[in-house]
């Protein structure tokens, strides 16, 4: 009896016969074995969304120059409680990881199929405390990987159940650990492709099978130019609504907590902007890094830098990473970060800006590599139609809220209504005019005085914010303030606060809160960070 450790699938032969065998491959435009990428990049997972006779995921791995598959009823979970049925079915060939599009009605597997989740995995199966490669784990009936995905991350256990009557069965299980979560349901409120942002019922009879080139063609002509310079230029901004609706002419984007980043690349520099122009390249090297190797050599696109704390985007955490610059203190944070990208205004020489959203986006997914092994660059999906239905989704999973894209709109620097806000929390951004005294034992400041600009450019007092500091935050907030201290008050009316000091009204913090009371204050503010993305004069009040 062979071991553990010595047993083999006993597919020998070719391991692609059965995959042929079923399709006609010419009719149905799947890959041939003659397609396969290069399999010396690592092993790819790749997880499909698949809407044929009956709504399914396949769920492969890459096991030597091919990819072993399961079909998977109910699609992967997040919550180890759940014990997804996986039906082992025939190999597939390595192009398929990239594969999109719909199989004709006649051929096998007819429908539509996208890239739901993809990336890299590491074969974490042991037996009796020894690694057991993938031919010999699958051989014995258990697979323990992680997971390098963007919507499905860290340990999943494939187990055999050997059930008389049909020998495909297994069960997908997600394993315990940080990764885990209770509360998502990705395989129902995530749709998307990883790749294109494209749904099933996108591609549904009215597949969008054009080329990067053929996009860029001459019947697209009248909506391009060249590009003046790859050069930072003023990014398109959204617009608060109070409206929540769905339509197919927008596509729904998750509002991301972070801050705006342009990047450009040219000349073999890739460099990061922020939203009024600074060079932020020094303090994300690594971000600018993954650019380098994974996007065109030449490009403009929009961005949001993140930083995550747990399973939420967080504008807090990721201030330990603004102010650096230096690899040591970059390396002492230990914060990482990401960019997810959702537009691209230029590509070689070509400006894209007047080409819809959706050929945008289209042309993005296509050029940059967004699979990459635990990759820092991340593809912003969206949902076609059902704003509504993904508005409630965010609000009660704790995101920021929405932006709703109209889907044919060009990209306009500056304040737009074809970019709308959907916000489940309240916050903006406020000038800060000003401080108290600490009392007691705090140390810093007691609280800070803040205001917005009104139509004439004075500043408006907003309230004062007294939460959301630690001590190191007050104290060194403090020593900048000292530095902007000024006799006058820089509000517009009077504001009457013990120990009130007042200070040029320079520096911009996010700010939390409930609501506007209707004296126009600030009801339960909280500080959540200083931006350096904004410039003061710009901060107004954001009204619906």
């Amino acid at each position: 009896m062979p071991t553990h450790r010595q047993r083999r699938s006993g597919r020998g032969g070719d391991p692609l016969a059965r995959y042929r065998g079923k399709r006609d491959l010419a009719a149905s435009g799947e890959p041939s074995d003659a397609q396969a990428r290069d399999s010396t990049d690592g092993d790819a997972f790749v997880i499909r969304r698949h809407d044929a006779s009956n709504l399914h995921f396949d769920f492969r791995l890459q096991v030597g120059d091919v990819l072993a598959s399961w079909a998977v009823p109910n699609g992967p979970s997040t919550d180890p409680g759940d014990k997804r049925l996986a039906v082992r079915t025939e190999d597939h060939p390595l192009g398929y990881a990239d594969f999109e599009g719909e199989i004709p009605q006649g051929q096998y597997g007819a429908g539509t199929v996208i890239v739901w989740d993809a990336g890299r995995y590491r074969n974490l199966t042991e037996a009796d405390g020894e690694p057991v490669d993938m031919p010999a784990a699958l051989a014995g009936g258990h697979v323990k990987v992680w997971l390098d995905g963007q919507k499905v991350a860290g340990a999943y256990a494939l187990t055999h159940t050997r059930m008389r009557g049909d020998e495909r069965n297994w069960l997908l299980v997600k394993v315990d650990d940080e990764k885990a979560d209770r509360r998502r349901r990705p395989a129902t409120t995530s749709p998307g492709s990883v790749r294109s942002g494209r749904t099933n019922d996108d591609l549904r009879g009215t597949a969008d099978t054009r080329t990067v080139d053929e996009i860029l063609s001459a019947e697209a002509a009248a909506a391009l130019r060249p590009a003046a310079q790859m050069s930072w230029r003023s990014p398109m901004l959204a617009t608060l609504t109070d409206r929540r609706f769905s339509s197919p002419d927008w596509v729904f984007e998750r509002k991301l907590d972070g801050v705006r980043a342009l990047v450009t690349a040219a000349d073999g520099r890739v460099r990061l902007w922020s939203r009024n122009h600074n060079d932020v390249t020094a303090s994300y090297p690594e971000l600018a890094s993954a650019l380098g190797r994974q996007a065109p050599p030449r490009f403009v696109a929009d961005g949001e830098i993140v930083a995550f704390d747990g399973g939420q985007t967080s504008f807090a955490r990721l201030q330990a990473r603004i102010h650096l610059s230096r690899p040591a203190g970059i390396a002492r944070a230990g914060v990482a970060v990401y960019l997810y990208l959702f537009d691209l205004l230029a590509l070689g020489d070509v400006d894209l800006t007047g080409l819809s959203l959706r050929d945008r986006k289209r042309i993005l997914a296509a050029v940059v590599d967004f699979g990459a092994t635990s990759s820092r660059l991340r593809y912003s999906a969206h949902r076609n139609a059902d704003g509504e239905a993904y508005y409630r989704y965010a609000c009660e999973h704790g995101w920021e809220g929405l932006i709703a894209k109209r889907a044919a709109a060009p990209y306009r620097s500056g304040r737009s209504s074809d970019w709308l806000k959907f916000k489940c929390v309240r916050g903006q951004e406020f000038v800060i005019g000003g401080f108290t005294d600490p009392q007691g034992s705090r140390a810093g400041f007691g609280a800070l005085l803040v205001g917005y600009h009104d139509d004439t450019g004075r500043l408006c007092y907003a309230g004062k914010v007294g939460t959301g500091f630690d001590r190191q935050t007050l104290t060194d907030l403090r020593s900048r303030l000292d530095g902007l201290t000024q006799t006058r008050s820089p509000f517009r009316e009077p504001v009457r606060e013990p120990g009130a000091h007042w200070v040029s009204p320079r520096l911009v913090a996010q700010v939390g809160f409930s609501e506007w009371t209707r004296g126009g204050r600030l009801r339960h503010p909280r500080f959540e960070g200083l931006r350096t993305d904004k410039p003061a004069g710009d901060v107004v009040r954001e009204r619906e």
